[in-house]
């Protein structure tokens, strides 16, 4: 844990990102961020949990 009991959250982001690339991220417990539109999104779905360091 970091300081003050801090804990720390990944993300990947791209514009172009293979489907196995997402998808590992995602297994890794990291947030994907796409693009969509002229805004972002992210990609992961309601099961996933994030990895926290």
């Amino acid at each position: 844990e970091g300081e003050g009991g801090a804990r720390v959250m990944g993300a990947v982001a791209g514009i172009l990102i293979d489907k196995d690339v997402d998808q590992f991220a995602m297994n890794e417990g990291l947030f994907v961020i796409v693009q969509s539109g002229d805004s972002v999104k992210l990609a992961n779905d309601g099961k996933f949990v994030p990895r926290t360091w």
